[in-house]
């Protein structure tokens, strides 16, 4: 099953489509070597391509996972692995399955910030992803399923068909500066 990427981090197939978004709004700076505060998260969306409507896409969380990675400002090129440390997988998990989240207020700046346990939906969280050079960045998410292998018979020597593929990747809107000086936790 091919799938085609648009710039948007919208999957289409032929059963599905897929999407990614920040849950909330990444912070404007943060001090290298600590942990981005609030840390990074995103929300899958998958919608029948046919009626538009999202479905749960429970019968296949167990088979996604998301990576993170960093890219230069521009949002092209990712950036060596010696840019981050830890916290670069997650899998995803249902956050408050059938209920709504309550309104929450939003600050003079008007950008509402909702904690995940507000949130209702399918999230990947990286509560401990750090950056530990200093410069100007976006996160690059990539959604990636993991295929189960062909059913090979017992005793033969048939390939393992199994893998894993990219389903869609979405490069924050948000640049963060990482700088060596502590944040003001006002200053974000």
């Amino acid at each position: 099953m091919h799938h085609n990427t648009n710039i948007n981090g919208i999957t289409n197939g032929p059963d599905r489509s897929y999407a990614l978004e920040l849950a909330y709004h990444l912070p404007q700076r943060t001090q290298i070597n600590t942990p981005i505060n609030p840390s990074p998260a995103v929300q899958l969306h998958i919608r029948n391509p046919t009626t538009g409507y999202e479905i749960s896409g429970h019968d296949e969380l167990g088979y996604l996972f998301v990576t993170v990675s960093l890219c230069r400002e521009d949002g092209e090129g990712l950036l060596p692995q010696n840019y981050e440390t830890q916290g670069t997988a997650a899998s995803l998990e249902p956050i408050n399955e059938g209920t709504q989240s309550s309104e929450m207020p939003v600050p003079s700046d008007g950008v509402a910030y909702i904690p995940l346990n507000r949130q209702v939906g399918s999230f990947a969280h990286f509560p401990n992803f750090r950056i530990i050079r200093p410069g100007n960045y976006r996160l690059k998410f990539m959604l990636v399923k993991v295929e189960q292998p062909e059913s090979v018979p017992p005793g033969s020597r048939g390939p393992d068909r199994g893998g894993s593929r990219v389903l869609t990747t979405y490069v924050s809107p948000d640049v963060i500066i990482a700088q060596e000086d502590p944040v003001s936790p006002f200053y974000g």
